[in-house]
């Protein structure tokens, strides 16, 4: 259930502002044909095994995010936002290494302090507090 809008959130941060558009758009077009394919795979496949073989057809997107899991980088962002620029810096390098091996050219960067003690700080309890509780309410139900 989380892959959905972290998948979203890590398209948008990744993906350069010129591209981020369209590999949004593609982003959103696969996944109802996800939801197209399962409503196909029940069509032909109930019938023959039964509803339970449903549960498999929904486990095959699972095992295919599993290794992306592994090879794909933490957000320079998010680690950034806990103190590790270290580890951040080599992801933005590493992109940068693959840019530069492309034959594009980069713009200087732009230099931000970021202060992770000043960054506020959440609770899952918000969604239920002021303008969250409706909202969340709404997309539960």
């Amino acid at each position: 259930g989380g892959e959905v809008p972290v998948a979203s959130a890590y398209i948008n941060e990744f993906i350069g502002a010129e591209k981020r558009g369209k590999f949004f758009l593609l982003y959103e077009v696969l996944f109802p044909l996800g939801l197209m394919f399962a409503g196909m795979a029940a069509f032909f496949l109930m019938p023959i095994y039964g509803w339970k073989v449903m549960f498999i057809v929904g486990l095959i997107p699972s095992l295919l995010v599993i290794p992306l899991r592994f090879f794909l980088p933490e957000s320079p962002r998010w680690l950034a936002s806990k103190g590790r620029f270290k580890e951040a810096d080599q992801v933005v390098k590493s992109f940068e290494d693959g840019a530069i091996k492309s034959g594009k050219t980069l713009a200087e960067p732009v230099v931000k302090e970021i202060n992770p003690q000043g960054m506020a700080k959440t609770d899952w309890r918000e969604l239920f507090r002021g303008i969250y509780r409706k909202r969340t309410f709404t997309l539960w139900g």
